[in-house]
């Protein structure tokens, strides 16, 4: 995905085998890295019996591509490309939205035949606490903001749905549900989810994607954003690498994992 050729990702490769305690062989690594590289190599199985060594392959886990952890019909909602319309995300939006608008707006986008209030509180629901992440007062806040902002309608039957509006040649920024995932589990925050679709829009239009830049994009002070950068790089979504600029200046160039 990141587009590294064989030998970048076996470096990649031993360089994490040297955090391990014991290593495995170069030798050792070389080869099951040999046969990984070229055949179509799948997981032998993610369901573990120790809480603890689970919690840990969790963490690890490629949940946004696995089709063996999840065992019902939202799995294929976690791989899925969402396209929001760029009025969406002007920063002028941004700055007036949170997290929780996006979560419900990213939700509605992948269901677009519309869903009930129950069916959505479904759809945002943990599945490892069996808890809504949001409480009903604040689900019934969003969602009322969202109508009164005619970004969503709801009809006689209680359905909501986006409001479809013509683009004018604004363009869409495309992101992955998998994200919109872990705001639901509880792996990142309202404000790492902003910062992220914020970051993901000015990286697909070519735009500045410094602290500063994404400070005064989001209304959130620059002081909190390194923050939320840490946050999705810890939550695998977001890969950072160090670089110079032309002016010999050290900077972040980000790398989006999904």
């Amino acid at each position: 995905m990141k587009g590294y050729n064989y030998s970048n990702a076996l470096k990649k490769v031993l360089e994490w085998n040297q955090r391990c305690s014991p290593p495995k062989s170069v030798n050792e690594i070389a080869a099951d890295f040999k046969r990984y590289w070229e055949s179509d190599y799948k997981l032998l199985g993610c369901k573990l019996d120790d809480e603890v060594h689970q919690s840990i392959l969790n963490r690890y886990c490629d949940k946004f591509h696995c089709k063996t952890i999840y065992n019902d019909t939202k799995t294929n909602l976690k791989t899925k490309e969402i396209s929001m319309d760029n009025h969406l995300l002007q920063n002028k939006v941004i700055r007036k939205l949170r997290g929780n608008h996006y979560l419900v707006l990213s939700v509605l986008h992948v269901h677009d035949e519309g869903l009930t209030y129950n069916a959505l509180s479904q759809e945002i629901t943990n599945p490892t606490t069996h808890k809504c992440c949001l409480s009903r007062n604040t689900l019934k806040t969003v969602l009322n903001d969202l109508i009164n902002r005619k970004y969503i309608s709801r009809d006689a039957y209680g359905t909501y749905r986006l409001v479809q509006f013509p683009n004018f040649g604004q363009g869409f920024t495309r992101y992955y549900y998998s994200a919109t995932i872990l705001l639901i589990n509880g792996i990142i925050k309202q404000q790492d989810y902003l910062v992220y679709l914020t970051l993901v829009r000015n990286l697909q239009q070519n735009k500045d994607v410094t602290y500063d830049t994404l400070s005064e994009d989001t209304g959130i002070d620059k002081s909190n954003i390194g923050k939320r950068i840490h946050n999705l790089f810890k939550a695998k979504i977001l890969d950072i690498e160090k670089s110079y600029t032309d002016k010999g200046t050290l900077c972040n160039t980000y790398i989006l994992v999904a």
